[in-house]
């Protein structure tokens, strides 16, 4: 309905633009907006106020010439009239509600849609949870945040992108190998489980994995030979089978939710393709980055809140800042006019670094937007659950919409804001459903 006033609006001031009563040249915008008073009627536009600065005329002779040119549809307005000091209210008829629920069944996947967005492209990011084990309730929280805000964009006319960005390089990967390698090497009998690392992925969904492994054939000789053997130990043989089956479930679950991606982008791309050390390159020319005593590569912020940051370590071994520097410039260099990263709340001290870095580098740092998404507190019995890929101890994804139903978390995530904590009763998801 706002739509279809803006519309009559519109068509009202390009009359009087073509008897020359208004400037068609500086069309102003059309406000249209729900009054917080019931009395002014269901909708109301302060275009008068607009037209009576730009024309040097009181609002009430601004309103009088609008309403004059309106096209005054008696099918969908009981009234439409001026009320001080400058606006023109519109009542709805009754009929013409009802006829909209008509619209809302026979168009359920497009109606409301709008092109506010003109079409402007955009990138969203979410999720990007490690493939280190499975999404556990609070990835499922970003999850639908990000799903939301892409579909609400997309029916507002922007031109919307989704992508996870995959961290598949550095120590956590090669943990997660590792840890894997260790529980096959448990089922073996080649090792004790008291041999099992100390820092590594302790869930069952480890064994499972280590165990799928074992059942293939070509993998048998690896067991025997010292992990370090194996090749560079985030991309060995085991760390490859065990990050590829981790996405598989990912992707899995998050179907589940009714949450997809265009794009699912490898941090391992970015080095592959030599954009990390082009970044430090490019860096060094521009007088943006220099080497402490130790042979670090420093990146020089320009700025009082944000001291200098490593980029390459003195082992030449890039920081996951380099990565995610190149990868943001990559983003802007795919023709993207506008970046959203949905992020957990405990990234919020990296916001002003990753800004401050885009913009040393000439990007616009507006361009850049960062919602951050609180994590989720689960209880069960009244006590709070710790969780932590870790510990192997957490409720997953999967197992919350297979209690509850994928409807029922999409909509009791999106229930507060996302930067407002939350806590799940998993008793009472278990008990109820909406």
């Amino acid at each position: 309905m706002q739509t279809t006033i803006q519309e009559i609006l519109k068509k009202a001031l390009a009359k009087l633009a073509s008897k020359g009563m208004v400037p068609g040249e500086q069309m102003p915008e059309i406000p249209v907006e729900r009054p917080k008073v019931e009395e002014f009627g269901d909708f109301g536009t302060p275009l008068p106020l607009v037209l009576a600065k730009q024309l040097r005329r009181s609002p009430k002779e601004c309103a009088t010439m609008l309403l004059d040119a309106m096209e005054h549809r008696s099918d969908l307005f009981d009234k439409i009239e001026f009320a001080p000091p400058g606006y023109i209210n519109f009542t709805v008829k009754k009929e013409a509600w009802f006829g909209q629920l008509k619209h809302i069944l026979d168009e359920p996947q497009t109606y409301g849609n709008s092109n506010v967005g003109g079409g402007e492209r955009v990138l969203i990011e979410f999720v990007s949870a490690n493939p280190t084990g499975p999404l556990h309730v609070g990835h499922a929280r970003g999850a639908v945040v990000g799903d939301a805000l892409a579909r609400v964009m997309k029916a507002a006319g922007y031109d919307v992108s989704t992508e996870y960005y995959i961290n598949d390089v550095g120590n956590q990967i090669a943990t997660f190998g590792l840890s894997v390698w260790a529980r096959a090497r448990e089922a073996l009998g080649l090792q004790k489980e008291a041999d099992f690392p100390e820092n590594g992925y302790r869930g069952d969904y480890v064994r499972d994995i280590a165990l799928s492994l074992l059942r293939q054939k070509d993998y048998e000789a690896l067991f025997t030979k010292p992990y370090e053997e194996l090749g560079k130990t985030d991309k060995n043989p085991i760390t490859e089978y065990a990050k590829q089956g981790m996405l598989k479930q990912i992707k899995e679950d998050l179907d589940v939710l009714g949450v997809s991606f265009d794009l699912w982008f490898p941090e391992s791309s970015l080095h592959e393709r030599g954009l990390v050390t082009q970044l430090a390159e490019n860096l060094v020319q521009m007088g943006k980055a220099y080497k402490d005593e130790r042979g670090a590569l420093l990146f020089a912020m320009e700025g009082e809140e944000e001291k200098d940051r490593v980029i390459i370590r003195a082992n030449q071994v890039p920081t996951y800042f380099a990565s995610d520097i190149a990868y943001h410039v990559d983003k802007f260099s795919r023709g993207f006019s506008r970046l959203i990263n949905i992020w957990g709340a405990d990234h919020h001290g990296y916001i002003p670094r990753v800004k401050k870095a885009l913009e040393v580098l000439g990007y616009d740092p507006r361009r850049l937007e960062i919602l951050l998404v609180q994590m989720v507190s689960l209880t069960r019995g009244g006590q709070v659950i710790p969780m932590g890929k870790r510990t192997g101890e957490f409720v997953t994804l999967r197992q919350l919409v297979d209690e509850v139903g994928k409807d029922a978390v999409r909509f009791t995530f999106l229930l507060r804001k996302s930067d407002a904590q939350m806590e799940f009763d998993l008793d009472l998801a278990q008990s109820q459903t909406l």
